[in-house]
């Protein structure tokens, strides 16, 4: 990789419901985590994960336990009331996408 001064590089390794047949993302959570250890250590600065269901927590200390990388949890297509897990893995990061959460956020005009 060239020696840049300044670059931020994000990785995700989640699944697309743009080109479904694709499969080439981690199909277990250590392979998840597995996958963004590489990343890292190649240069990428932040993962952008999909936290798994019911794994949120352990995820996340999972990938500290690895390496330094920025973790950005998102699952944005489920409702905030759903996502109650992704808060309490306290993730450095966490997406949320207004345009797929603007039935949540009825009090407040972000446009």
């Amino acid at each position: 990789m060239k020696n840049f001064k300044k670059m931020i590089l994000t990785t995700t390794t989640a699944n697309s419901l743009i080109y479904p047949d694709v499969k080439n993302w981690a199909q277990t959570t250590d392979d998840l985590i597995e996958s963004f250890v590489k990343c890292y250590e190649v240069g990428a600065s932040i993962a952008h994960v999909h936290l798994p269901r019911g794994e949120e927590v352990d995820t996340v200390k999972k990938i500290r336990e690895r390496c330094d990388i920025i973790i950005q949890a998102g699952m944005s297509s489920y409702p905030i009331e759903e996502r109650e897990t992704d808060f309490q893995a306290k993730p450095d990061m966490l997406s949320i996408i207004l345009n797929h959460h603007d039935e949540y956020f009825t009090q407040i005009r972000v446009n």
